[in-house]
């Protein structure tokens, strides 16, 4: 039997699916929509070339090179950075286009780059987002890393490191080539639902991906929800009313179903190669982030509903997961900011100072704050800040932000 038949699907899906990009499965071999006469099948049919007897069909994923650290063909570059210097100032840009293109940034190349970018974020959030680019291998100048301010100028601002689909899915690709499989991402049918979850969402959109390592045969589903509807408090009727649940970006191109298929990609990915990037990480397609990390977004709960939390140790930003994902890594609220300098130590009055504000006049002074609030010997310190210079002040200041994000607990 041939991949498809008209009788499974109609004509005008089955000529879309012999478009570039579609394989298949079996082989890998080019794809075709003929009639079936020869074979005994009487309508059209989506066959093989090599096969008509060969079954399946893939896309195989292909990263753009202008997405992968590294490329630096003049052209494309120069049209990224007119781009970039067009969103955050040619200024800024310019001061770190020496960092455009490099594979594996250093986390005081990465703290330089996010202070260019983004300098009214938290100074913890970018040594987070420093580190999580050392680790995970992530340039913030190739729309991999974004700081995105959440209710941004109100009482109760915050900040999140949020990553690009696209860097995921780089990532994933390290190890080696990954397709999409069974015609996904696409919205689940009730069939399907209520044989995965026992009874259909009829309240959320669901969408099922299928990814398939094709030199291994292994396989990944991941599913991805979105509730078609949300509750506001209306003042003027002094009620809860309902309405459409539409996600941030909706005039930038994004949807309920973009949103839905981010986080099922997202969930698949990580299980297709769970030893290769960081698990429960906040994902977004990169025109929205990126819209988002200069404007801000109201609710925290419109991209994920997840509270988030850096993991020191590893670099990883594990979170606590609503929707069918649950997450590999620790599961816990965001830390609480640090508190507001009041010139003691933490004493009877239970206050501490602001470690983020001290400032030192040279490495003497940098070191005896690392023993004194952190008990860090010499050594202590510089196996954890190794590619800093603690002689140049800024430098300094980056190198303290990284150590205050590794070790103070608020």
């Amino acid at each position: 039997m041939p991949i498809y038949t008209e009788k499974q699907k109609d004509y005008e899906w089955l000529k879309r699916h012999q478009s570039p990009g579609y394989v298949c499965d079996t082989c890998g071999g080019n794809i075709r929509v003929c009639w079936g006469g020869a074979y005994g099948i009487d309508c059209y049919i989506l066959a093989c070339f090599n096969d008509v007897n060969h079954t399946g069909l893939r896309r195989d994923f292909a990263l753009s090179p202008a997405n992968i650290p590294g490329f630096n063909l003049s052209d494309a570059g120069k049209k990224r950075r007119k781009k970039l210097e067009q969103k955050y100032g040619s200024k800024n840009i310019r001061a770190v286009a020496k960092y455009e293109g490099v594979v594996s940034l250093s986390r005081s190349m990465a703290g330089e780059i996010l202070e260019a970018i983004w300098p009214e974020a938290p100074a913890a959030e970018k040594a987070r987002a420093a580190l999580l680019c050392s680790t995970q291998q992530l340039n913030p100048l190739m729309k991999h890393v974004f700081l995105i301010p959440f209710n941004k100028d109100k009482p109760n601002e915050s900040w999140a490191t949020v990553i690009g689909i696209n860097a995921k899915r780089l990532m994933a690709s390290r190890r080696g080539a990954f397709s999409y499989i069974d015609d996904t991402p696409r919205i689940m049918t009730e069939e399907e639902q209520v044989k995965r979850f026992g009874s259909a969402k009829k309240d959320k959109l669901v969408v099922i991906v299928k990814l398939k390592d094709p030199q291994t045969g292994a396989e990944a589903v991941g599913y991805g929800e979105w509730p078609l509807k949300k509750r506001a408090w209306d003042n003027s009727k002094k009620q809860y009313v309902e309405s459409d649940n539409e996600p941030y970006g909706t005039d930038k191109g994004n949807s309920m179903f973009n949103m839905a298929t981010i986080r099922g990609e997202s969930q698949a990915l990580n299980r297709l190669r769970p030893g290769d990037m960081p698990q429960g990480i906040m994902v977004m397609d990169e025109a929205i982030a990126e819209a988002a990390s200069k404007e801000g977004i109201d609710d925290a709960n419109v991209i994920e509903g997840e509270a988030r939390v850096l993991d020191e140790t590893t670099g990883e930003i594990t979170e606590t997961t609503t929707d069918s994902e649950t997450s590999s890594g620790a599961s816990e609220s965001q830390k609480e900011p640090v508190k507001e300098e009041t010139g003691h130590e933490s004493s009877g009055q239970g206050k501490e100072p602001d470690l983020l504000s001290l400032e030192f006049k040279n490495e003497g002074e940098f070191r005896t704050a690392c023993l004194k609030h952190f008990k860090l010997s010499k050594s202590q310190t510089d196996k954890e800040i190794p590619e800093f210079d603690l002689s140049n002040p800024g430098q300094r200041k980056l190198a303290w932000q990284t150590i205050v994000a590794v070790y103070h607990k608020a």
